[in-house]
Parts: C-alpha cells; sequence; structure tokens
C-alpha cells in the first residue's frame, strides 16, 4: 500500500491504495464515464483521467415561489414548483501521471468540457448522468473553471458546473 500521494517529481502523482472513496461518476450515453479509477479499453483511463483528482461535489436547489402582501395585511403565497438546480464538481488537475509523464490534466478537463458542454455539436444538448454515491442527477454541462494555483508543483483546480431538474 502507498502512503504518500505526491511522490518526489514536481507536478505528478501517485498512486494511493487502501483507502476509501465517495463514488462519483459523469456518464454520458454511448461515451467512457469521467470517473476516478475507471479503465478503458487496453487498460487506459478515459481522458487520461488519473491526472486528475475529484475533491468536492456539491449541489444547489431552491423552490420557485412568490409571497405577496396586500394593503389588508393579507399574504398570498404561490408555489410554481421549483428552480433549475445547480450542481458543481470541484477537483485538482496534475501535471502528469507518475508512471508515463506525458498527459496534463489542464487540457484533459478543457478537452471534456468541449466535447460534452450543452452546445457541443458531439452533445447536441443530451443531458450527463451524475451519480454521487446513491444519488442520480440529470445534468447539463454549462461552464468549467480552471485555474494553475500552484505552477511550481504543476498543481491545478477545475470546477464543473452543471444545471440540473433535479435527483
Amino acid at each position: 500500500m502507498a502512503d504518500v500521494i505526491f511522490n518526489n517529481k514536481v507536478g505528478y502523482g501517485s498512486s494511493v491504495s487502501g483507502f476509501s472513496t465517495f463514488p462519483i461518476t459523469l456518464q454520458i450515453p454511448g461515451k467512457p464515464p469521467f470517473t476516478q479509477g475507471a479503465k478503458g479499453e487496453g487498460g487506459d483511463t478515459p481522458y487520461d483521467l488519473h491526472t486528475v483528482i475529484i475533491t468536492s461535489i456539491g449541489t444547489s436547489q431552491a423552490a420557485n415561489f412568490q409571497f405577496m402582501q396586500t394593503l389588508r395585511e393579507h399574504i398570498y403565497v404561490y408555489v410554481f414548483g421549483d428552480k433549475v438546480g445547480q450542481l458543481q464538481v470541484t477537483g485538482l488537475m496534475f501535471a502528469g501521471d507518475c508512471t508515463r509523464g506525458k498527459s496534463e490534466g489542464f487540457s484533459n478537463v478543457l478537452k471534456w468540457y468541449n466535447e460534452n458542454k450543452i452546445s457541443s455539436k458531439e452533445n447536441k444538448g443530451k443531458p450527463i448522468t451524475i451519480t454521487a454515491g446513491n444519488t442520480h442527477f440529470t445534468a447539463f454541462l454549462v461552464n468549467v473553471q480552471t485555474s494553475v494555483d500552484r505552477p511550481v508543483e504543476g498543481l491545478g483546480t477545475f470546477t464543473l458546473t452543471f444545471l440540473t431538474t433535479g435527483f
């Protein structure tokens, strides 16, 4: 069992085994999943995802309503259902992996975003199924933010923003 996360090569990560993680999968019908540790054909992970680590997932949901107060001190409540929710997936990007040293997390995140955003020709507005634990979301990828926060170590962060119709 490995007991380090970063090895002595700047910007590269080491494999850590024996730790339990929260399972998060981003699945588009007919495409390989964006998930940690998923193996594609030939043993490679789709999009070389071993150069990113998903560190958090967060949701924001709200009801759609209106309160109206009259001059006679009556209060009326109008309920219109739910607003469109927001889901964000955040993580770390590595400059490369510990075995091949030729992959870049920054490029892979941008490539995945451009291929799967709601407006891409390849996606054609198809929803993405996001599974976090036992909860499933139907969502549309609408935004990405990337930042190389620690260039000396070859580390950066990314945030994928989705709009969701609930779970």
